[in-house]
């Protein structure tokens, strides 16, 4: 029977004091397996790689034996052999012999000599390893705290199998900082850069077959990694670099290898690049078509990681037609535009999304024999041709250049021309004009400007990041032009300036719109007024206006909506002309603090609306020159009280002061003159919920007259 474990802890204290160092003479190693009758002690033994193991007989006859497995007949097969020959045991213990395991894993042994195995005669080693993936767990744990959390948990999670076998390995170790510099290029978070379909591939580049210590390296070496390809280093003024990451910390060891830290992640050849942005912006055949990106605001929209960014409402994938720079200054000189000029131009954002196709699906050239057309941005075809005698590829008439340059959220083809898109003539009776819109850093971020001819929006631009911008249009004669500037947040040193085509500054402003410029106009007979509008510094923004009328007629709108404390704009007036001033209340109660002045050209005082804590009212057919009667026209008895506010809104639009007797309908469109509300029998109040922020034509119209004005929702 087996003795307990209890008169076998009283043999080896017996043992220890008979024997004292003359066993250790006979038998010194780092541990000890003692053998009696019917008992190895202990049955089970774990040591690391490398330690010696002695086994001591003392009882009985009694062999060590790690190679068979008599009870079944077949061998251990542990991973070395070892074998002892039988031995009589003695009171101070019989040195049987001592084995030193350099291989790690199980080690199964018997003795079976005389005795039963299955008796108890049965003992295991188990050779235990301080493994790489340990390693990496110790490194960010105390008392290193080093900062390579991120990589060494991908490392430990996609790569622990192979790093956990006794084969030797290299470890280079990306620090947090190189892997959120990786995860802001490929626009990912830390946990959806590892659902790249690559990674484990990206990660096995990172192993060198091999442990290779700090001295082991050497300028130009070519190491083996894991995944197959070669790893280069170098030195470069006593520092060594694995590619093109500099080690910047070395030689933590493990059993089975070593890690050494470095400050940028790896990539072998053949994975995609990041993003199709990134892919624009690395390449300088593309420097000008990366300008036009960033000009048209599409560069963030093309880092979009659709695809593996689990968070779900990223844009992408893409199949980009990126033309050449030369390509580019070909196409601005076929317009008579320098590409400077074009690259800031108001067709910017057009010219881009014609080159930009966005779908599930990722369009690479071995797809393209049975993809007849594509549908870019601008929802047209984009025919695509295969010259199987060239092996040339053609999407319209440009050539496919460089095919197949893939990102993880697209894929990048370069051609030879723009693709161009129809542009409307600029040439108005009187000739082009041009308004620049400038600003230092990011001062124009998210702000709105606004081009209205004659009460239409023509075109709205949206300027972000002091980015400089230009739009050309053409003029008549006869036609207002407005241009509105909705700031985002304060003005902050951003301006606007008009030229005509020669160069001439038409009007200039800073932090401010400009109204009322005619294309054309001699000199007025009676000379410029010049209206001021007065605020409470910045209590403009809550949505008051004033509507400016010539003999009856609306010629521009201006809102109560500028930076300081008053905004003065000039208006020309003739000898024939009579002018009104319709103030519209905003309804929030701070019409008080509004006010404004109307002076003639030698600066007297026509209009004197700006009383302190009194609502400014409106005054009509005022005649300026020479006295003569109001105009027939006039202005429409069902519009001459009309308020409509708040403007801006929300949602809800409350219309007042219509004659009780007013058939009207009211009509709003967008800012691309799309008819957006109508409702034929107009209300008092109109629910505007369902429409997005911005600015709108809002008409309100009885029988042959209308009345028109600038209405903005901003939620």
């Amino acid at each position: 029977m087996k003795i307990s474990n209890s008169i076998v802890k009283l043999i080896i204290v017996n043992l220890l004091i008979l024997a004292g160092t003359q066993i250790q003479a006979q038998c010194l190693a780092d541990d000890t397996v003692l053998i009696g009758d019917y008992f190895f002690f202990p049955e089970e033994l774990v040591i690391e790689v490398g330690e010696t193991v002695a086994f001591i007989n003392i009882d009985g006859n009694h062999n060590v034996d790690g190679i068979n497995n008599t009870s079944i007949g077949e061998l251990y097969n542990n991973p070395e052999d070892f074998f002892f020959t039988e031995q009589e045991g003695s009171e101070i213990g019989t040195c049987m012999g001592v084995v030193t395991l350099t291989e790690p894993g199980v080690y199964n042994y018997e003795s079976n000599v005389s005795f039963d195995v299955t008796l108890g005669m049965i003992g295991s080693i188990t050779v235990d390893i301080f493994t790489i993936p340990e390693l990496l767990t110790s490194l960010y744990s105390a008392p290193l705290n080093l900062d390579v959390f991120q990589g060494a948990y991908a490392f430990s999670v996609f790569c622990e199998d192979t790093l956990s076998q006794p084969n030797q390995y290299t470890v280079f170790l990306p620090n947090n900082a190189a892997v959120n510099e990786i995860g802001a290029e490929l626009n990912l978070n830390q946990f959806d850069f590892l659902a790249l379909p690559q990674f484990p591939t990206i990660l096995e580049y990172h192993i060198a077959q091999g442990a290779y210590l700090e001295d082991d390296l050497a300028d130009g070496m070519q190491i083996g990694s894991v995944m197959g390809q070669e790893l280069t280093i170098t030195e470069l003024g006593g520092q060594l670099y694995v590619d093109d990451a500099r080690i910047i910390a070395t030689d933590y060891l493990a059993d089975n290898g070593v890690v050494h830290i470095i400050d940028r992640a790896l990539a072998p050849e053949g994975v995609p690049e990041a993003t199709v942005m990134s892919i624009i912006s690395d390449n300088e055949e593309f420097s000008l078509f990366e300008e036009a990106v960033r000009s048209a605001y599409l560069d963030d929209d093309l880092i979009g990681q659709p695809t593996i960014n689990t968070n779900g409402g990223e844009p992408g994938p893409f199949t980009v037609f990126a033309p050449t720079n030369a390509a580019m200054i070909e196409y601005a000189a076929i317009l008579g535009m320098s590409i400077e000029d074009l690259l800031v131009s108001q067709y910017i954002e057009e010219i881009v999304n014609n080159h930009i196709v966005e779908s599930e699906f990722i369009y690479q050239s071995g797809s393209f024999s049975t993809e007849p057309s594509l549908v870019n941005n601008l929802g047209e075809l984009l025919s695509i041709t295969v010259d199987l005698d060239s092996l040339v590829n053609y999407v319209d008439n440009a050539e496919i250049v460089v095919p197949d340059l893939l990102a993880y959220n697209g894929v990048v083809h370069a051609i030879d021309e723009v693709l161009p898109v129809e542009m409307p003539s600029l040439e108005g009776t009187c000739g082009t004009w041009t308004a620049t819109l400038s600003g230092a850093n990011e001062s124009w971020n998210g702000s709105q400007v606004y081009l209205i001819v004659d009460g239409d929006i023509i075109t709205a631009e949206t300027v972000n990041g002091g980015f400089l911008s230009s739009f050309s249009f053409p003029v008549d004669f006869g036609s207002v032009v407005d241009i509105i500037y909705l700031p985002d947040g304060s003005s902050n040193g951003e301006s606007i300036s008009v030229t005509d085509i020669s160069g001439q500054v038409i009007a200039q402003s800073s932090g401010e719109g400009l109204y009322g410029l005619e294309p054309c106009e001699g000199e007025p007979d009676c000379g410029e007024l010049e209206l001021t509008l007065y605020g409470f510094n910045g209590s403009g923004f809550d949505g008051a206006y004033i509507d400016v009328l010539k003999d009856g007629n609306f010629f521009t709108s201006i809102q109560y909506w500028f930076s300081g404390d008053q905004l003065t704009m000039p208006i020309g007036i003739d000898s024939t002309e009579s002018i009104s001033l319709v103030y519209y209340q905003q309804g929030f109660g701070s019409d008080e603090f509004h006010g404004y002045v109307l002076r003639d050209s030698e600066g007297n005082v026509i209009v004197d609306q700006n009383e302190s804590g009194q609502i400014p009212e409106s005054v009509y057919d005022i005649v300026v020159c020479e006295y003569q009667e109001p105009s027939s026209v006039g202005i429409n008895e069902n519009f001459k009280h009309l308020t409509v506010y708040p403007n801006p809104t929300t949602s809800v639009l409350n219309i007042d002061g219509l004659s009780q007797n007013a058939d009207c309908f009211i009509q709003i469109l967008d800012s691309k003159g799309v008819l957006v509300y109508e409702e034929d029998k107009l209300s008092e109040s109109v629910d505007l919920s369902e429409l997005k922020n911005g600015l709108y034509l809002l008409h309100i119209i009885d029988g042959m007259n209308s009345w028109k004005n600038q209405l903005i929702i901003q939620k």
